[in-house]
């Protein structure tokens, strides 16, 4: 009976320093939003792959003690939804999930890169379209970021910052 408690001890301590986690997105630049397709023009070939999206990412520990993560065996999300339809594609953080493991301070925070073709891949993109502007607003209020490890799971609760870059 001891163990049992003893580990229902250690669980919602774990739990406790996991939720003291906040997963935030510092700043979010959108490009390729409109392609200038253009056959007298040398373009740049990933503006073909329609909106890129370049989210510079904060873990941030609110709590007293230090946390532990492993990047290396994590899987990073995009999660948003568009026409009432819930999409998801895995994204990579290369530097940061390159590590097998990351201490997080007291009061800490980790910064690090996430880069993905939000539409690739999904209904949405088309080789041909120009403007993604449409879509673009309609799924930006759904768009999250989702970091997951064994059982841990962590999701982006803001978007400080968003712009537009041609």
């Amino acid at each position: 009976m001891l163990k049992y408690v003893v580990v229902l001890i250690l669980m919602i301590c774990v739990l406790r320093s996991y939720s003291q986690i906040e997963f935030q997105v510092k700043e979010l630049n959108i490009s390729n939003v409109r392609s200038n397709i253009d056959e007298s023009i040398i373009i740049d070939e990933d503006e073909q792959d329609g909106p890129y999206l370049n989210f510079e990412c904060m873990l941030i520990n609110k709590s007293k003690e230090k946390v532990i993560l492993y990047p290396a065996i994590s899987e990073l999300y995009l999660t948003f939804s568009y026409n009432r339809n819930s999409y998801s594609t895995e994204c990579f953080a290369l530097q940061f999930q390159d590590n097998d493991s990351l201490i997080i301070e007291p009061e800490g925070i980790i910064v690090f890169l996430v880069g993905t073709n939000i539409f690739l891949g999904t209904p949405m993109w088309d080789e041909n379209k120009k403007n993604y502007s449409k879509e673009l607003i309609e799924i930006l209020p759904t768009l999250k970021l989702e970091y997951k490890e064994d059982d841990l799971t962590l999701r982006t609760n803001k978007i400080i910052n968003a712009k537009i870059i041609d």
